[in-house]
């Protein structure tokens, strides 16, 4: 049986596609431990280590040009370790656990620490439980971390690793109209928002909690709408004041603007 593809209109099939690797590659200048995924807007669960990518329609704008206005965009979700975003706490010379910047026009790199919380803090917990082969595999893991190299001294571990999310080639994504800069501590970065969520079975007793991150994202090759009240402009001829609605969008990928008739 075949299932026929669900109604869309003409705007969403801007907005909802699958991603073919271009063919020209992606952007060369990525840190090392990089892995690339292909983003696909399509179904939101199918993008590997990244929990969600939801195609949005109201991120608002923060820059004086786009402060009544709206953007589409995508909210990136990934589960996090919670404890590393802890020992950040009271430390004013600590980086963000997780982090996600604008890497060029239609990519965004993702970085989040490389080993497992509980793995690198409980060794004795784990060592009590499981076989010796398993923790003496976990402590040479924790030695290479500590002196930060391999066998190979040429090839440090690094302390995190990255996701280039590649979006469609059409995507551009936008900053500098939706990132408040007070929050963030680097250019091109966006703020992180949390999200905690209880997680519960009918056949477990008790109660856990799953944490979250997510970011949202602007795109600038759709236009944005204007939000707000009518904005009554001039008078013409015959004294009446023309001005078209708040959410009236406009061209391109600027700011929308208010119009009068003459």
């Amino acid at each position: 049986m075949s299932l026929g593809r669900k109604n869309v209109s003409m705007s969403d099939e801007d907005l909802f596609q699958f991603v073919t690797p271009p063919s020209t590659g992606y952007p060369s200048e990525l840190p090392p431990n990089t892995e690339v995924i292909f983003v696909n807007t399509l179904n939101p669960s199918m993008n590997r280590e990244v929990t969600k990518i939801y195609p949005i329609q109201n991120v608002e704008g923060v820059s004086l040009r786009s402060k009544n206005a709206w953007y589409y965009g995508f909210a990136i979700v990934i589960r996090v370790q919670v404890q590393y975003i802890l020992d950040t706490v009271g430390n004013p010379l600590a980086n963000d656990a997780y982090i996600l910047r604008k890497h060029s026009d239609n990519t965004c790199l993702l970085t989040y620490p490389s080993t497992d919380y509980v793995f690198a803090n409980n060794r004795e917990e784990i060592a009590s439980a499981q076989d010796d082969c398993l923790t003496d595999a976990l402590d040479d893991e924790l030695w290479t971390i500590h002196q930060n190299k391999t066998p190979d001294v040429s090839n440090p571990v690094p302390k995190t690793k990255n996701l280039l999310l590649v979006f469609p080639e059409n995507v551009v994504i936008e900053w500098e109209d939706v990132v408040n800069r007070s929050l963030v501590n680097d250019e091109n970065e966006f703020p992180g928002l949390s999200l905690t969520v209880s997680e519960t079975h009918p056949n477990a007793s008790g109660r856990s909690v799953g944490h979250f991150v997510y970011w949202k994202i602007g795109r600038s090759d759709i236009r944005m709408a204007k939000k707000g009240p009518v904005q009554q402009m001039r008078k013409n001829r015959l004294g009446f004041q023309f001005g078209f609605a708040g959410n009236e969008p406009s061209e391109g990928g600027g700011a929308a603007t208010d119009m009068a008739m003459s």
